[in-house]
């Protein structure tokens, strides 16, 4: 069994430091078998960091999309809603001195010194990823990304966005929609217009870069661990998405989200339908819905 002390010393050698802010994207399953389970994960990281240090984790909620949404039950979501991001969110959820942010959708647990100051960058009005441009650009954050199947650094809708409205791009998709009790009790609803990318595309975007944004390589516990410099990331990739939105792109020639999504993708339908490994019959329907019920998104 994995001890807390372990972990300590596993982050310690990884680079993390006293006073450190911290976004973590953790696989929990990778870390091994720790004592006391994905409490004592959590308790590991924040007490290495101290209470000079903030910790934060993605909290987010699932929306429903068109046509589906039109055959549920409507669900209304609060602060408290589980989140699919994982169980180590999930608990950062009720853990002690915690603050949950406001926004209906793209919700963040905060603990530690900034964790009030922060809370103020993710609120009903603010843009999802508001609160990590702010960690990246003003409080010289690293992303810990724990576990290989965890993409992502943190910082490429950011840099996409921004992209897509220098180039005045914009991609299509399905949105999803969710119904969420504020804190005061008003019914909001909200709707997600953020640009996404394949996840392909995203891990082969980030390995070209990743040799200048690591500050630390190692292991936590049983897996695989990277610290990321957030703003060095950042701006690498607004150079690059800068002058090359497509450099986010993948390789697979049948990828819908690469090939048709965006307004500078090559359209190529006819490999889709025909070339994609699910059937012809499926591609097509897929294919009709998102001309029926896709929205421009950035």
């Amino acid at each position: 069994m994995i001890t807390k002390e372990q972990l300590k010393q596993d982050l310690l050698r990884l680079g993390v430091q006293k006073g450190d802010v911290l976004y973590i994207k953790a696989s929990y399953k990778s870390i091994g078998k720790v004592d006391g389970g994905p409490l004592t994960v959590i308790d590991a990281i924040c007490e290495t960091v101290g209470n000079e240090g903030t910790v934060i984790f993605s909290a987010f909620l699932k929306g429903s999309c068109l046509p589906r949404r039109w055959f549920q039950k409507k669900e209304i979501c609060d602060i408290n809603s589980p989140t699919w991001n994982g169980v180590l969110s999930s608990m950062m959820l009720s853990y002690p001195n915690t603050v949950v942010t406001t926004h209906p959708m793209f919700r963040y647990c905060i603990w530690g010194r900034y964790s009030q100051e922060l809370a103020s960058f993710s609120s009903e009005t603010s843009a999802p990823y508001d609160i990590l441009k702010e960690i990246s650009e003003n409080y010289k954050a690293k992303s810990l990304i724990i576990g290989e199947g965890t993409y992502g650094i943190g910082t490429t809708h950011i840099s996409l966005t921004e992209a897509l409205i220098k180039w005045n791009y914009n991609q299509r998709r399905i949105n999803s929609l969710i119904y969420y009790r504020n804190k005061e009790s008003k019914l909001v609803r909200y709707e997600d217009f953020v640009s996404v990318f394949c996840p392909k595309g995203l891990s082969m975007f980030t390995e070209k870069i990743m040799n200048d944004i690591i500050v630390g390589k190692g292991n936590i516990g049983t897996s695989t661990a990277l610290l990321i410099n957030m703003n060095i990331a950042l701006n690498l990739e607004r150079r690059i998405l800068s002058t090359n939105p497509g450099a986010i792109l993948c390789n697979d020639p049948t990828c819908f989200t690469c090939r048709m999504s965006y307004s500078f993708s090559e359209k190529k339908y006819f490999s889709f339908i025909f070339k994609s490994s699910d059937s012809v019959l499926y591609n097509i329907r897929y294919l009709l819905r998102f001309f029926l019920f896709s929205k421009k998104c950035r």
